[in-house]
């Protein structure tokens, strides 16, 4: 009877183990998006932060818009 139900055992602790390596993979594959997603997120917010500074130094003045640019080849 044990020669029997040995081998369903060996299976079930295949997929024991394979199951708890999947969840060990995916979980360090979450964590690796989590920290490109924030690298991403925080490339946004400085790409605000400069955005914001352009228009503040636009509305305060804006004739600068139409002064010379002095790297411009014309």
């Amino acid at each position: 009877m044990l020669a029997f139900l040995a081998p369903f055992f060996q299976l079930l602790s295949g997929l024991m183990g394979y199951f708890r390596d999947k969840k060990l993979t995916d979980g360090a594959v979450a964590e690796t998006r989590v920290a490109s997603l924030q690298a991403e997120l925080h490339d946004i917010q400085k790409a605000n932060q400069a955005r914001d500074a352009v228009r503040a130094a636009i509305a305060a003045n804006p004739s600068m818009l139409r002064a010379s640019d002095p790297d411009s080849r014309d």
